[in-house]
């Protein structure tokens, strides 16, 4: 019984032996027997080029006005030196209020009521200005030459001057430009004036008018004459004429107006 069993076993194990040498043949065979694959074409591979990193941009801070005193509200009657009195107790600083609120006052003589201004602080004092107090006062000097100029303002080369002395700047005056005197035509030589011819006509004479001879006069009557009454020695004699006196409660003239 051990004998068949070890023949079946040695049997079946020859069956798988050769089956598993069939299916490898198998396999070689069409694996060598298959078309080499085409060499693949390489794809070329683009290295996306990193985008340039923008440079920060530097924040460029916002420029800091003056400091503000307060907010005047204008009023009827307002100008910008009562302003500029009433906030500084100094009238001739008003440019630098003009200079900051420029965008709402087209001509610093005209402001209307209900307009409401800034009122830049001093960082000096009224007395001694720093150097900040000056140039925004001096801008508004400039900016009110500026105005006048247009407007044809006489004065308006003195808000320059003062401008420019108050940023440092050289002033120089305008040329006054002087007009030549016109030319005068030399006078001709006069010619003399010619000999009046003689009149052919005689001059006639006015005759003298005829003197008639005066009358005789006639003998003057004999009249006795009547004695007058003699003055009377009582009589006052005429007071003479008042020399006139002033007054010394009269009234002085009236001296005129500052402006008159």
């Amino acid at each position: 019984m051990d004998g068949q069993k070890q023949k079946n076993t040695a049997a079946v194990v020859t069956v798988i032996v050769l089956i598993l040498v069939v299916v490898l043949g198998i396999g070689l065979y069409f694996l060598f027997s298959k078309p080499a694959p085409p060499p693949a074409t390489p794809v070329k591979v683009e290295t996306p080029v990193p985008a340039p990193t923008p440079a920060p941009v530097a924040e460029t801070p916002a420029p800091s006005g003056p400091k503000l005193l307060g907010v005047h509200t204008v009023v009827p009657k307002d100008t910008l030196w009562w302003i500029s009195d009433k906030w500084y107790k100094d009238p001739v600083l008003w440019p630098s209020i003009y200079e900051i609120n420029k965008s709402e006052i087209r001509d610093p003589d005209r402001i209307f009521p209900g307009q409401k201004f800034d009122i830049p602080a001093l960082s000096g004092t009224t007395a001694n200005l720093s150097e900040d107090d000056k140039s925004l006062l001096a801008q508004g000097y400039l900016e009110a030459y500026r105005v006048y100029k247009e407007k044809g303002k006489q004065d308006a080369e003195d808000y320059k001057r003062v401008g420019y002395k108050l940023s440092g700047k050289p002033y120089v005056a305008p040329k006054t430009s002087v007009r030549p005197a016109p030319k005068t035509s030399a006078a001709p030589a006069s010619s003399p004036a010619p000999a009046p011819a003689a009149s052919l006509v005689a001059p006639v004479s006015t005759p003298a008018p005829a003197v008639t001879p005066a009358p005789e006069p006639a003998a003057p009557a004999v009249t006795e004459p009547t004695p007058a009454a003699p003055a009377s020695s009582d009589a006052a004699p005429a007071d003479p004429a008042p020399a006139p006196t002033t007054s010394g409660d009269a009234a002085p003239a009236e001296a005129p107006a500052p402006g008159q």
